[in-house]
């Protein structure tokens, strides 16, 4: 009803009050864009092209939970929390150890999890097709001359490859986890598990999908993708 009494138009539902708004709502807009311009940003806030943009506009870019948390940590960033009586300094501090204990445990268990799967699951799948396609590439070497190079012998050396990768980085992962048990500093312990654990679970995940797309479904102990969306 707003855009209504600007444009002059009239019925019983259009105040003074609400014609006279429109102007000074207009005004507190203009204000809000103009103070807020250095932080917004019309794309994709997940993107490399928002990193690069907030780095020309020299923002800060928090990529993780435990940069996040050491930020705030910062006293003059939660300060006015405490000078303002809203919540003391020792109620500031036990939020921001919950905080930390809950990424450290949370990830923890995604970690420990995803090595569980490799170790009963996915890795004893690939060994099991490798063994069956490294078999058949002999006979077919035998009987027709095929190289290692050649497009079945290129199969054997990617199952082969993978199943190096994924137990390489298993036990790299169980390292990591170990020795977060080490010491007491949880802000330390989660930045490990963003540095180096999380990016090392990613890479992990990006093989593992790529023996599922290499071995036989009948000896594949987990749903494929596809039967989970289209097929069961």
């Amino acid at each position: 009803f707003f855009f209504q009494a600007e444009d002059g138009i009239r019925d019983h539902c259009v105040t003074g009050v609400q014609t006279c708004a429109l102007p000074i709502l207009v005004e507190l807009l203009r204000e809000v864009f103009t103070e807020s311009a250095a932080v917004r940003f019309e794309g994709n806030g997940y993107s490399e092209e928002w990193k690069a943009e907030a780095a020309k506009r020299g923002l800060p870019n928090l990529a993780d939970t435990p940069a996040a948390i050491a930020e705030v940590m910062k006293a003059e960033h939660h300060g006015f929390l405490v000078s303002t009586g809203i919540l003391s300094q020792l109620e500031v501090d036990a939020r921001f150890n919950v905080a930390a204990e809950r990424y450290l445990k949370q990830v923890t268990l995604e970690a420990e999890t995803l090595v569980d799967l490799l170790n009963t699951a996915v890795i004893p799948s690939v060994e099991r097709q490798l063994a069956a396609t490294g078999a058949a590439w002999r006979v077919l070497s035998e009987a027709a001359g095929s190289a290692k190079g050649s497009a079945y012998g290129k199969r054997v050396t990617a199952l082969a490859n993978g199943l190096e990768t994924l137990q390489e980085g298993v036990g790299r992962i169980e390292k990591e986890l170990a020795g977060l048990h080490g010491g007491h500093d949880e802000i330390a312990a989660c930045r490990t598990l963003a540095a180096k654990v999380r990016p090392l679970m990613s890479e992990l995940r990006a093989t593992a999908d790529l023996m599922e797309s290499l071995i036989d479904d009948e000896a594949w102990p987990l749903p494929k993708y596809r039967e989970m969306l289209f097929v069961k």
